[in-house]
This record gives C-alpha cells, structure tokens and sequence, in this order.
C-alpha cells in the first residue's frame, strides 16, 4: 500500500457559491455541453468537463473508451477486502454522534452568523488534533436570502508518497439552513442531516486515514 498512496483531500465547505458573473444576475452558470453519462457535477456546471483523454498510466497505453481501465491495473490499485474491513470495523459510533451533536449545539450554522465561522474553526481544530498540519481556511464570498457574506472552507490535506497527479476527495458543507431563515437570518438552524451527518462522516474517514 505504501508504494501507491495518492493525495487525500479533506474539504468541509460553508456554502455553494456561484461565479461573480452569476452572482450579479441571480441565476445559475450555464451548464458545459457534455455527455449524459458524465458526472453529476461537470453536468449542473459545478466542474468544468476536461479537454482531453486522461493520461495513461505509466508503463501502459490508453484505452480506446477513456472510461475504460484495464483489469490489471484495477487490481493493482484496490486494497485487499481485509485491509477495507479493517478500517471499517475502525469506526467509532460515539464520534460520529459526538460530532453530530457538537454541531448541532452551535445552534444554528446560517452563513451569516458568528456560529457559522465558529463551527469551521471547530473542525479546523478536529483535524489538527488528528494529526493534520496542512489544513487551510479558505474564504469565498457567496449569496444568501438577506445580502452577500463572507464564507469559509475548510481542507486538510494527506500528501500521497509516488502518484503525485492522483487526489481523492471527501467533503461535504458543515453549514446549515431553515426556511425561517427567509425571514429571520438568527432563526435555529441546527441542522443535524443536513450536514452535520456528513461533516461526521468526513471527520471519522480523517481519523482512520490520518496514518
């Protein structure tokens, strides 16, 4: 395993934001032309789709189907069933639960409050306690119900040791939202399954992975 790790990425997003130039007119990006067995996200816009073929990997040549792998290396990059059972019977119930509630007590999670930054710097704290030294705050202005605000992202980041070129990505949005919102931004917006569930999730995969 250790001669084929990629770069892991960590990425707990505040908020969706949209391009400056959609910001101003109120609507979505346009969508890119692409095939309908793309990903989810190249199609709604949210990744550009790529201007070529991916490369093959080293020491053998690309596929007619880009979407095709041969099998060999297939089995070279996938972990043994033993290795994955192990990191899944590595889960911690009381952490997922531990988070959930952690955030959950923030009270609300609406990007225009203090609570909001607060929760980020809360998981910002988490993953240095895992171990993490390159984490970044990264901040992006994005729209809400009541006025244009400043948000923040969190990301750690796992350096991989030999395939520089390969990342995998686990995220989610530790902010939260109620329909009272509309019309009180400080309305309670606890948020629990939307996403404090998938900030735990991304939490405990950095716990396990972090070694």
């Amino acid at each position: 395993m250790a001669s084929r790790r990629c770069t892991i990425l960590f990425l707990l997003g505040a908020a969706l934001t949209l391009s400056s130039s959609a910001a101003a007119r109120g609507t979505a990006p346009a969508p890119p032309t692409v095939g309908p067995d793309a990903p989810l996200a190249m199609v709604t816009g949210l990744v550009e789709p790529p201007t070529g073929p991916p490369a093959a990997p080293e020491g053998r040549s690309t596929a007619t189907d880009a979407r095709a792998h041969p099998a060999g290396d297939v089995l070279l990059r996938t972990p043994s069933p033993t290795f994955i059972q192990s990191l899944v019977d590595s889960t911690k119930r009381e952490n997922i639960v531990e988070t959930i509630q952690r955030l959950q007590d923030f009270v609300s999670r609406y990007v225009v409050v203090d609570s909001c930054w607060a929760a980020g710097y809360w998981i910002e704290d988490r993953l240095r306690s895992y171990g993490y030294e390159e984490v970044q705050l990264d901040t992006f202005r994005t729209m809400t119900f009541q006025d244009s605000v400043y948000a923040m992202n969190v990301l750690a980041v796992k350096e991989g040791t030999t395939r520089a070129g390969e990342y995998v990505v686990f995220g989610g949005h530790y902010d939260s939202i109620t329909t009272d919102n509309l019309g009180d931004p400080f309305a309670p917006a606890p948020g629990a399954n939307d996403n404090a569930s998938g900030v735990a999730a991304v939490l405990e995969a950095a716990r396990i992975l972090r070694d």
